[in-house]
């Protein structure tokens, strides 16, 4: 594995930090449906970085169905972005109190 992510959520504003084990294992439980058909799919890591939740894909597709769940479940605003020469997507969500 080269340790290179094809996709980055980055996850912020206060709801996100308050509720942080929640989404987090909300997220946990759609890369175990994501594996079941599609092994390779995987949360690399989640970390914190400057006041945000951090979650690194090995596919670009599991990140944008977690940013789904997340609006569906909490609301707040997503944002995607497809990278249009190489395999990789940037999604971001947000959700103040």
């Amino acid at each position: 594995m080269d340790n290179y992510p094809a996709g980055v959520m980055t996850l912020s504003g206060t709801f996100a930090l308050a509720h942080k084990e929640e989404i987090i294992e909300l997220a946990r439980h759609h890369e175990r449906r994501e594996n079941s058909e599609h092994p390779l799919h995987r949360i690399m890591r989640v970390s914190e970085q400057n006041g945000m939740i951090v979650i690194e894909t090995t596919d670009i597709h599991l990140p944008h169905r977690i940013a789904e769940a997340l609006r569906h479940a909490y609301k707040g605003e997503l944002h995607v972005d497809y990278n249009e020469e190489g395999y990789f997507v940037r999604v971001s969500w947000t959700r103040e109190t």
